[in-house]
């Protein structure tokens, strides 16, 4: 569903990566949410009464050290009261994230059974017990990641909780055609190294996404080299000369973007890792980097795929 503001005033700019306080607690009462249904419970079971076999109930504590099995330096702090100071503070986005995929891939459907009746044991009035049994459920995962996603969305966050469980970063409608195309060139090595370069790009870890310039600056390295038959120099002027139909100034322009990318990727942490290369620390400078190179690329990588 879109709401009023988004139709009238476009929808927010998605550009943050913060986990502040505030989208935190929107997180939690998104877990909560689902938990009151009961769609964590077999995972983190409250146990019937004696005598009653089956999950009567949801145990809050044990999910939540379960998550802390699986997600180190996890903590989830719950909304503080109206009445606390204290300024707004970050959390750790990863793993916030991680938290999220972890609720997500524990969800079943929480299915009622009969209300079962037992003694107490305090007096002499029947206690009824409603247990449960689970399956697993596409409308109730469905149903978690619109509510998860609707919350990025609505916050202008960068990230996108897919139907397998992954959480990737969203990129620009207009640059999707960039990261989303799988090239079949004559070289399987190329094509591998520009499809690993995209998967690690989508991904919301800084780390895997320098993994991805690490992997799209080899295939550009690796691209010069199409024609095998010549030297690199040699390669990448036939290619430059081909896909510039032979135009003088054309080739002047993709020749010296050639050499500028060459340079970015000697001198700036990509490929190299001495201590006088330049330093990459945020992941603004690896979207300029990634979409630099890739739209220089996909000019060649389409002239080659019609070979």
């Amino acid at each position: 569903m879109k709401y009023f503001s988004d139709i009238e005033l476009g929808e927010k700019e998605r550009i943050s990566e913060e986990i502040t306080e505030d989208i935190h607690n929107r997180i939690v009462g998104v877990y909560e949410k689902y938990a009151v249904k009961n769609c964590f419970s077999e995972s983190a079971p409250v146990d019937c009464p004696d005598g009653i076999p089956g999950i009567c109930g949801f145990n809050n504590v044990k999910f939540l050290n379960l998550a802390k099995g699986e997600i180190p330096n996890f903590d989830i702090v719950y909304p503080k009261s109206i009445w606390e100071d204290g300024s707004d503070k970050s959390y750790d986005q990863y793993t916030t994230l991680d938290f999220i995929q972890f609720c997500y891939k524990n969800i079943k459907k929480a299915i009622k059974s009969e209300r079962i009746p037992y003694d107490n044991g305090y007096n002499s009035d029947t206690s009824y017990a409603t247990s449960y049994t689970f399956e697993e459920s596409d409308s109730e995962k469905k149903a978690f990641r619109n509510d998860i996603n609707t919350l990025f969305r609505r916050n202008g966050l960068v990230f996108e909780l897919q139907e397998d469980g992954k959480i990737v970063r969203t990129i620009p409608q207009a640059l999707q055609p960039l990261v989303s195309k799988i090239y079949l060139t004559g070289d399987d090595e190329l094509n591998s190294l520009v499809e690993k370069a995209c998967d690690n790009f989508l991904k919301p870890k800084i780390e895997d996404r320098q993994i991805a310039l690490e992997k799209i600056w080899d295939a550009f390295e690796r691209m010069k080299t199409y024609y095998q038959e010549k030297n690199k120099k040699e390669s990448i002027t036939e290619l430059i000369k081909e896909v510039s139909s032979t135009n003088s100034e054309y080739m002047k322009l993709l020749n010296d973007e050639a050499v500028a990318l060459t340079n970015i990727g000697n001198d700036f942490r990509i490929r190299h890792h001495e201590t006088d290369k330049n330093n990459i620390i945020d992941n603004n400078q690896i979207d300029y980097f990634f979409y630099r190179i890739v739209s220089f690329m996909q000019l060649f990588l389409k002239h080659l795929e019609k070979k």
